[in-house]
Formats: structure tokens, C-alpha cells, sequence
């Protein structure tokens, strides 16, 4: 069940730390196309405005660079948080981001619909954990 009251979320928090590195990119929408046949390597596209998004893991990043990438960012550690928070919850992101922000670590968030995944500079993973376990 989701949990939604903030202290149980955050006593929960439980977070996970993935070893790939992962990229964030912006893609041409004709690429998307071929992109689909490296689907196991995205986890999130993205559409914005200013054009699409993807973020991906590292071994699509000497596929993908053919493919005419506007920008590259990376790479970024991916860390779980594995509580099933609600997504009506208010004030997860407060905490966490000020968790992360007091020890100047930066921090792009995805919400998926039973977990949210943060992604953080990976040089800096495990002090992002550290401060993640410290907040729960």
C-alpha cells in the first residue's frame, strides 16, 4: 500500500544505489525510432518543449552519439528510494532535496508510480546515500 503520512515515508525510505552510470540526452524525435531497438538501455524519455529527453545507461552512450545528441550530461548515479510513497504525499521532495542540497550534492528527480529515483553527479553517489540514510 502507498504510504502517504511524511514521517512513515521517510522512516521507509530505504534507498537503493544502482552501479550503472546513466546519461541524460536531448534526441531528435526521428531518432526515437531507432532508438527503440536499445529500449533495455533507456529508462526515461522525456518530452519537453524545447524537444525530448532521455536518459539512459552507459553502454547506449557510443550508440546514441551517432544519432546527432544536441547535449550530453552525465554521468549520474541512480539512487532508489524503495518506500511505496504515495503521489499525493507532500513534502518528500522538500526533505530529500534539502538532505542532498546541505551537502551540496545536485539532484534531478523522477517520480514513477510506485517509486521516485533520484539521480545524482556520480562522484558523488555515496555521500548521496549517506545523506538519504541519515534522513530516514
Amino acid at each position: 500500500m502507498p504510504v502517504s503520512n511524511l514521517s512513515e515515508i521517510l522512516k521507509n525510505l530505504d534507498p537503493k544505489l544502482d552501479s550503472q552510470k546513466y546519461y541524460f540526452a536531448t534526441v531528435n524525435q526521428d531518432a526515437l525510432f531507432t532508438l527503440a531497438n536499445y529500449m533495455q538501455y533507456i529508462v526515461c524519455v522525456f518530452r519537453e518543449n524545447e524537444g525530448m529527453t532521455i536518459v539512459f545507461y552507459e553502454p547506449l552512450k557510443s550508440i546514441v552519439e551517432p544519432y546527432s545528441l544536441k547535449q550530453v550530461a552525465g554521468p549520474f548515479a541512480k539512487l532508489t528510494l524503495n518506500v511505496n510513497s504515495d503521489m499525493m504525499s507532500v513534502g518528500l521532495f522538500s526533505k530529500v532535496t534539502g538532505a542532498l542540497a546541505a551537502k551540496e550534492i545536485v539532484v534531478n528527480a523522477f517520480s514513477g508510480y510506485f517509486h521516485d529515483h533520484l539521480f545524482v553527479p556520480f562522484e558523488k553517489k555515496d555521500a548521496a546515500l549517506e545523506a538519504l540514510r541519515k534522513l530516514s
